[in-house]
């Protein structure tokens, strides 16, 4: 039996002089910008002193910064913030062994992914863009912040990327299962007690580990196509209560953060579902809707929280959609050719946000409107990341058979929740979720592959 890593992955537990140059100059590299943050700079060159500490052990454990990334990005996330607080080392120490290892990761094995990941390209250009931006006059520390997000998201593709290819998404996938079940049952536990939970607009929500709601919304929507798929691919009952089980919680988690575009993004999903599932599993649909359904409310009148009254008041109130045509409407207007061409800088919508109205939020809850106005037409790398897969899935789903239809259905229902959540929500661009997305997309990418190799690995 052949090996499943290319020829060129197979000596890297015995790094060459070539690579060994390369880490120790990103380790100067980020030793230079940790310095400009006094003494959590110096927190996070700890950090980089662990990693080369490190470096034998950490190499090849791509599974290690998957697990880690599961429960740090929220954090990683308000970074921005958390920088101005300066309240938080422990974002800096991870970041110090991390950001080496996600560089190195980068320049060794993203071009030869290419091929198999070809979206990865486009996020690669992109980044490149955000990096080039450090360079404007008016250019402010946040660009970096932004540049090393997207870092961070590609050097997570190429992990996962790794993983799938070496036999393992199984088991990753069972990791990322657990995590929304956590997430989600802690995000419950806010709901019930009151404790951790948010007051937007006078309704209080949840965020579970994830932090902000909108964001953890995001994430279970994402994830529960991609949890109903592997319910179905399960080969033994144990396997389909334990997919079953991240489902149902995480569509109650979702409903519990009051995002109205995110569970109409959800409630879509499953309607489309519905027309594609056999009748058997038409009728299991059909009863385990029935029973979250019965279950939220059993809580719901058990604890006395009053959801349904608050989801009525959700739901009916427009003042916030009202806040955000204004603010789409002013950033359009301030449009120009010569913005249109080269954009206003990074976070410049966010700055101008903030200068006409510091009261509220200073996101501009439009990702196409955020790309147009930052980064004009060079923010089209962004976008072809989400359409080059919308093709590739599109044409996989019409020429499948009906028979595997469904499955080739799931990760166009994933970037389906990517497009409507762009329009409308800040919780897509360089934010947590996206991590998730691009693990199960290049999952799905793969899939055909390991499909392969297991029909021709099983005995005649």
């Amino acid at each position: 039996m052949t090996s499943q890593y290319p020829q060129s992955l197979k000596t890297l537990s015995a790094p060459n002089r070539y690579w060994q140059l390369m880490m120790l100059g990103l380790v100067a590299l980020a030793c230079f910008t940790l310095l400009k943050f006094g003494v959590l700079g110096f927190i996070g060159l700890i950090g980089i002193v662990l990693m080369v500490l490190l470096t034998p052990l950490l190499l090849n454990r791509y599974w290690f910064f998957l697990v880690l990334w599961q429960f740090i990005s929220p954090v990683f996330d308000n970074m921005r913030t958390l920088l101005v607080a300066g309240t938080n080392p422990v974002i800096f120490l991870i970041t110090g062994i991390t950001v080496p290892f996600a560089f190195y990761l980068i320049l060794r094995d993203s071009f030869s992914t290419l091929k198999a990941l070809p979206f990865l390209g486009f996020l690669m250009a992109f980044n490149g863009v955000i990096f080039v931006n450090l360079f404007r006059p008016d250019a402010e520390p946040g660009v970096l912040l932004e540049g090393l997000k997207l870092t961070i998201e590609i050097f997570i593709i190429l992990c996962g990327y790794h993983e799938i290819r070496s036999g393992r998404a199984q088991r990753l996938f069972q990791g990322v299962n657990l995590f929304m079940l956590i997430n989600s049952v802690i995000a419950i536990f806010q709901r019930v007690t009151g404790i951790g939970m948010t007051l937007i607009e006078g309704l209080p929500r949840v965020g579970g580990l994830v932090g902000h709601p909108n964001c953890l919304a995001f994430v279970n929507v994402l994830y529960i196509p991609f949890g109903i798929y592997q319910y179905l691919q399960a080969e033994n009952q144990k396997e389909r209560l334990f997919w079953l089980s991240g489902v149902l919680v995480s569509a109650l988690a979702l409903l519990l953060t009051l995002c109205k575009n995110v569970i109409f993004c959800g409630v879509l999903q499953l309607f489309i579902l519905f027309f594609f599932l056999p009748n058997r599993l038409k009728i299991r649909l059909g009863l385990a809707v029935l029973f979250a359904s019965l279950l939220f409310l059993g809580l719901d009148s058990l604890f006395h929280l009053g959801f349904q009254d608050q989801f009525a008041d959700r739901m009916n109130n427009s003042d916030s959609m009202v806040w955000r045509l204004k603010i789409w409407g002013y950033l359009l207007s301030l449009i120009d050719l010569p913005g249109l061409l080269l954009g206003h800088g990074v976070n410049a919508a966010r700055a101008l946000i903030h200068m006409v109205d510091s009261r509220g939020s200073d996101y501009v809850h439009n990702a196409y409107l955020q790309l147009m106005y930052d980064y004009g037409i060079s923010g089209l790398f962004y976008l072809m990341a989400f359409l080059q897969p919308t093709w590739h899935f599109s044409q996989r789903f019409f020429k499948a058979e009906n028979a595997v239809k469904l499955s080739a259905m799931m990760p166009l229902l994933i970037l389906g929740a990517i497009w409507i959540n762009m329009a409308s929500d800040n919780s897509v661009f360089l934010r947590t979720p996206m991590s998730f997305a691009w693990l199960m997309l290049s999952y799905f990418y793969l899939l055909p592959q390991l499909q392969k190799n297991k029909n021709t690995s099983q005995p005649e």
